[in-house]
């Protein structure tokens, strides 16, 4: 259906430079940081990380007000982690289900 007083099949643009909500995008020269999220949203009881993208619940709840930096720097942390919580999780005592 239409809006009152436009031809059938005529919408207006959500593209417009006068549409409030192209504010809300981010500037196409800004780099955007994508989220570690690997929709496996499991914090461990024991080391408090996420099962998918080894984040604490605090950085995971703070990510969107994390400048790009930091971003780029909890990214590369999470390397390491998962390293340790793999190498962890082959322990002898970790194979019994042992911590």
């Amino acid at each position: 259906m239409s809006p009152p007083g436009r031809p059938k099949g005529e919408y207006r643009s959500a593209e417009r430079e006068d549409n409030p909500m192209n504010n809300m995008r981010p500037a196409p020269d800004t780099q955007h940081v994508a989220s570690p999220c690997t929709s496996v949203c499991t914090i461990d009881p024991v080391n408090g990380l996420c099962a998918g993208c080894y984040r604490t619940l605090d950085e995971i709840a703070g990510w969107i007000q994390l400048s790009d930096d930091a971003k780029c720097a909890l990214i590369a942390a999470l390397a390491a982690r998962r390293a340790r919580v793999g190498a962890m999780l082959q322990t002898p005592d970790a194979a019994d289900g042992q911590r």
